[in-house]
């Protein structure tokens, strides 16, 4: 769906670090392997290895398992701010 022709704007990405990594960066990197939408990725351990790897890949930020509205809501404003 984010990388139909016909897909709708989208203003921002979170994605779970579970799913395999491929299809998740993938779908969140133009072809240039930048992101096109501010990414946030959601993880089940905020482990330092994990953190590092999302940041690295292109993650805009991240959040643990089980995550706050009000911890989303500011990564999700930070990062459209970011975006701006």
């Amino acid at each position: 769906m984010l990388t139909a022709p016909d897909a709708p704007a989208i203003d921002a990405v979170v994605l779970d670090l579970v799913m395999p990594a491929s299809t998740a960066w993938r779908a969140g990197k133009n072809p240039r392997g930048r992101s096109r939408h501010p990414v946030i990725v959601r993880l089940q351990h905020g482990g330092i290895d994990n953190v590092v790897s999302a940041m690295r890949a292109g993650a805009q930020d991240f959040v643990v398992k089980p995550v706050g509205i009000e911890r989303l809501q500011v990564s999700l404003r930070n990062a459209l701010n970011a975006a701006r």
